[in-house]
């Protein structure tokens, strides 16, 4: 059963309105996680910006970010996408540690994947 949602705030946090930005970059519980897969000192970069800027600047890595950003950005949009989505339709959240794994592994087999050819 699909569960509808009759509040605009945030399920996660009951805090801000949820926006797309809001769900990928500005939750509390999202900027745990992009915390945890960033280095300290490009958080200042990380939650900056409007949503394309933000978005442009995180898929060209340029100076930076190391070469590697832009894919390991979008594997950690999709995989939060995802984990809000379990839990806005499910009701359960896995835990950031989980999270960070998955964002591992998922980013070990891209390259792996990429790097045969």
């Amino acid at each position: 059963m699909r569960c509808i949602v009759e509040s605009s705030l945030c399920l996660m946090s009951m805090m801000d309105e949820e926006t797309a930005i809001h769900c990928l970059r500005d939750c509390c519980l999202t900027q745990i996680l992009w915390k945890g897969i960033i280095p300290i000192l490009a958080n200042v970069f990380l939650f900056a910006g409007d949503k394309s800027g933000w978005l442009m600047m995180n898929l060209d890595a340029g100076a930076m970010f190391p070469p590697y950003w832009p894919r390991k950005f979008g594997i950690v949009l999709d995989l939060i996408w995802q984990w809000r989505n379990f839990f806005v339709f499910n009701g359960a959240l896995g835990s950031d540690c989980e999270m960070m794994m998955k964002i591992t592994k998922l980013e070990k087999e891209l390259n792996y994947e990429c790097n045969k050819f």
